[in-house]
């Protein structure tokens, strides 16, 4: 296992360095992301992580919380006691638009620090690995989201098949602190039954988030709370709603 989290995390990061995008091109070539559906106030999902022999390779824990007039979303993947990654975001519930994001990765005795903090059109980011203290900053567009907000922005969409948007998607390294702009294509393909581990069967929309050439699909419950039921990542690990309907 201790080779299996960097992979994770190169995955995770939506292929960070391809397909940069120049700050002046992101309002030709993306779009601002409209909320259909936001999030609800308070929440907590559990997960397990499946490689693609089945085997269980770890554990996520998915949080909504308030904080003030805007919600924390936060994601704190498990893969044993000296391999964790932890992130949260704040955000903007009526256009998913970060304010700010922290995340901390611990392997063995490496523990790194990345925060994010977004004002205007920009983004600056400090990186600490106890180290090197770093500071970054890049200039962002309107049509710019967290990456580390991902599973809880694509939540959000209008669930019509067909339905893509096209968007710059930040990614901060979570090993250097430094800032990427990927272009990010979201597209919902339908809808479909997922049988999850349990042996539980439940209906929910397929969304497929394509960046740099890679597409990972998420499958989103069909009713009222729109929780995630299963994330499939290319060559990774899969997650699976640990609860049934």
């Amino acid at each position: 296992m201790t080779r299996f989290l960097p992979r994770f995390f190169a995955l995770l990061v939506a292929l960070a360095g391809f397909l940069v995008l120049p700050s002046c091109a992101e309002d030709v070539t993306t779009q601002v992301f409209a909320v259909a559906k936001p999030l609800p106030r308070q929440e907590e999902t559990t997960y397990t992580l499946l490689d693609s022999k089945g085997d269980r390779v770890g554990t996520a824990r998915f949080t909504i919380t308030p904080e003030g007039e805007a919600l924390r979303a936060g994601i704190a993947y498990d893969f044993g006691p000296t391999q964790q990654d932890t992130s949260s975001i704040v955000l903007q519930p009526d256009t998913m638009k970060p304010a700010s994001s922290e995340r901390t990765v611990v392997e063995g005795d490496k523990r790194s620090v990345t925060r994010a903090e977004y004002t205007g059109d920009k983004v600056a980011t400090i990186f600490d690995d106890g180290k090197r203290n770093q500071r970054r900053e890049a200039k962002i567009s309107d049509t710019a989201y967290d990456n580390l907000a991902s599973l809880f922005l694509w939540r959000t969409f209008d669930m019509t098949p067909g339905r893509e948007v096209r968007y710059a998607n930040i990614v901060v390294d979570p090993r250097n602190g430094t800032i990427s702009r990927a272009l990010a294509t979201l597209t919902v393909a339908g809808r479909e039954e997922v049988r999850l581990p349990s042996g539980t069967s439940v209906q929910a929309w397929r969304v497929r988030f394509t960046s740099a050439g890679t597409t990972n699909t998420a499958w989103y419950r069909d009713d009222d709370s729109r929780v995630l039921v299963k994330y499939e990542i290319t060559r990774g690990p899969t997650l699976f709603l640990d609860a049934g309907p």
